[in-house]
């Protein structure tokens, strides 16, 4: 209960820190900023069908970024497995969905915080000797990282798999999940990454998890007494006439009239003319 307490202490000290920056840098954020991510991802695409270097001088090399080409702390963002260009467009659509979705909810400021949060705690833990060149990877996890983002955000959102069955974000949120975790397993190096890159995920929506399960919890408590405390055979409803409760005929009807008293239907007071 006290970490309960403390995580939304946190929660709410950060949406005030949050608050206050945005009145001060909120002109600088940019609008569609994932839409801008999603453009440069097909651009990057395409070039690379003609041009397959373009990659290796965008990816995340240690050595290089430490003789001067900072680029690729940010570059790897905007790299793409080329290949398929269904798949590409298909990216394309749910980037710019998922844009139009979380300015939807957070407002511009609060998505492009939340973008950069999760570039840079990928970056600084792809320093780690064994993440380097993993751009390829650390693309995939951003775009899975943000599709959870987006599914936890609006989990009863439905869309339309395939073109044509429609199914809630929340389920294909946790497939995503799954795709997380085995990606993880196929390759362990990978571990840090994942930790680190979910921790701006953590922060927005644990407090709001833990506070739908306190509620539901409260909930089932009160419904669980209350049912304690009925006796077998109590009814709730009684005609004043004739005595009848609901548990005699389930389908019979009661109304509370003018004087105050509860009847069944049969013997209901007529309104006087």
């Amino acid at each position: 209960m006290v970490r309960l307490h403390n995580a939304f202490m946190i929660h709410d000290v950060g949406n005030r820190i949050l608050n206050q920056a945005e009145q001060k840098f909120g002109k600088l954020a940019i609008s569609g900023v994932i839409r801008w991510i999603a453009i440069f991802q097909i651009a990057v695409w395409a070039l690379s069908l003609i041009s397959p270097g373009l990659l290796k001088q965008l990816d995340f090399y240690h050595a290089e970024i430490f003789q001067g080409q900072v680029w690729r702390i940010f570059s790897w963002v905007f790299m793409s497995y080329p290949g398929n260009p269904l798949f590409a467009l298909f990216r394309l659509f749910i980037l710019w969905f998922i844009s139009d979705a979380l300015e939807g909810c957070w407002g511009v400021f609060r998505t492009n915080v939340y973008v950069v949060a999760m570039i840079a705690g990928i970056s600084a833990i792809c320093l780690l000797p064994q993440l380097n060149g993993a751009g390829l990877y650390m693309t995939e996890f951003f775009f899975l990282a943000l599709f959870m983002t987006f599914a936890a955000a609006l989990p009863n959102q439905i869309i339309s798999l395939f073109g044509v069955i429609p199914i809630k974000a929340k389920w294909l949120g946790i497939a995503d999940a799954a795709f997380i975790i085995s990606m993880v397993m196929r390759e362990p190096a990978l571990l840090p990454m994942a930790i680190v890159g979910l921790i701006p995920f953590v922060l927005v929506f644990a407090p709001i998890f833990f506070s739908g399960a306190k509620n539901r919890g409260e909930t089932a408590v009160r419904r669980a007494k209350f049912q304690q405390k009925m006796a077998p055979g109590d009814s709730f409803h009684y005609c004043y006439i004739c005595g009848k409760t609901e548990n005699e005929d389930p389908h019979l009807e009661f109304r509370v009239a003018a004087d105050g008293e509860e009847y069944c239907v049969d013997h209901l007071p007529k309104k006087a003319d």
